[in-house]
């Protein structure tokens, strides 16, 4: 057995950062530095939660004002996960604009 890190833990450590609107707003910010006039009532999380691989999430999904923000891991191999999670994030996003 190695003692290697254990090779989740940054995906754990970006997502759990993230749930926290501090952090996210200061990421948005970082991203759009032009818009001063964000706060943390403006961030909506729409991170899908693990739905076909237990406790994997390595993306991040994120609305603020009018803008939506879907980070992903990028993979040096092609995932079938990837483009179903693009999907439901888009899904998610026609579901929220017609409400």
């Amino acid at each position: 057995m190695g003692y290697g890190a254990k090779r989740n833990i940054k995906d754990t450590v970006f997502t759990r950062l993230f749930r926290e609107k501090k952090y996210l707003l200061q990421l948005y910010q970082a991203l759009h530095p032009e818009d001063k006039t964000a706060t943390e009532e403006d961030l909506k999380t729409i991170t899908l939660e693990p739905i076909f691989l237990k406790d994997i999430t390595n993306d991040l999904g994120f609305s603020v004002k009018d803008k939506l923000f879907i980070l992903v891991e990028a993979q040096s191999t092609a995932s079938v996960n990837i483009i179903v999670r693009s999907f439901m994030y888009l899904a998610h996003t026609y579901q929220e604009h017609f409400k």
